[in-house]
């Protein structure tokens, strides 16, 4: 005569599974599944052609140069280079768009044009992606005014790319 237990299946699984010798002999791998890398990272390009920018802060910083000293708050716009991964750090009072845009102007005036500066969704990129896509449609036909500028004969783009 043959007995069979009553959920015997499951009672081994259960066995089986809570088992740490068992669940030693019979690891389970776990690949990470990652995109394809942006063609702007895997190019060969001058350094900070293309660009990610992002903001870290604030920092409280001492004036010395006043009787008392006031503290006051700092953000710093990091400038990754997205070909070369060298950074510029750029000191910014605020985080608002024309922050931003003053920092962006001193990237261009120190490392050369920009033809693509991604960032996050942070809304003072997009006010800054607005404001010059708004300001580069202003002095398209104008080659002369153009030419002062760091982006020479196309605009600078800004994606604001949004992580999941």
């Amino acid at each position: 005569m043959q007995f069979w237990p009553i959920n015997g299946k499951g009672t081994a699984r259960k066995t089986v599974h809570d088992c740490i010798a068992c669940f030693r002999q019979k690891p389970t791998g776990v690949d990470q599944l990652m995109e394809n890398l942006p063609s702007e990272r895997v190019t060969p390009s001058a350094p900070f052609l293309n660009s990610g920018v992002d903001f870290c802060g604030p920092f409280q910083i001492k004036f010395k140069n006043q009787r008392k000293g006031i503290f006051s708050k700092v953000y710093v716009a990091i400038f990754v280079c997205l070909a070369t991964k060298a950074i510029h750090l750029e000191a910014v009072t605020d985080l608002t768009t024309e922050a931003f845009i003053a920092a962006l102007k001193r990237l261009c005036a120190r490392r050369g044009r920009i033809s693509t500066l991604m960032s996050d969704n942070a809304t003072n990129f997009k006010g800054a992606a607005a404001e010059l896509n708004r300001f580069i449609k202003l002095i398209c036909n104008k080659r002369d005014i153009s030419k002062l500028f760091c982006f020479r004969s196309y605009p600078v783009e800004i994606y604001p790319t949004s992580f999941s």
